[in-house]
């Protein structure tokens, strides 16, 4: 199953409902390796999405585009609501960053 089209083409459907209907036309014995396959793509995708949102965050800092549109760093944050969403992104890499090197 692709997972863009399980997430974005979700056709008044919920991707809920998408993957039960996906699910349910499989065998049974192909259900369990089809769900594990899925988890293990979208943790991957989990990841890099991470990766990109740190990068950009990182790059948002280090040219000061802020100033374009904010008086202040703390303005921008305050706007887009850095607190409850990308504050926690954020820290979620800088931990799997140490775990990793960790394991290196």
């Amino acid at each position: 199953m692709e997972l863009i089209a399980l997430a974005y083409e979700n056709q008044g459907n919920s991707i809920k409902d998408q993957l039960y209907l996906y699910l349910s036309h499989l065998p049974e014995s192909e259900r369990l390796q089809q769900v594990l396959t899925l988890l293990d793509t979208v943790g991957e995708l989990d990841e890099c999405v991470t990766e990109l949102i740190w990068e950009l965050w990182d790059y948002l800092k280090a040219h000061q585009l802020w100033q374009y549109q904010y008086l202040t760093l703390d303005a921008l944050q305050d706007a887009i609501g850095y607190e409850k969403s990308l504050k926690v992104i954020l820290e979620r890499h800088q931990i799997c960053t140490v775990q990793k090197q960790h394991e290196a």
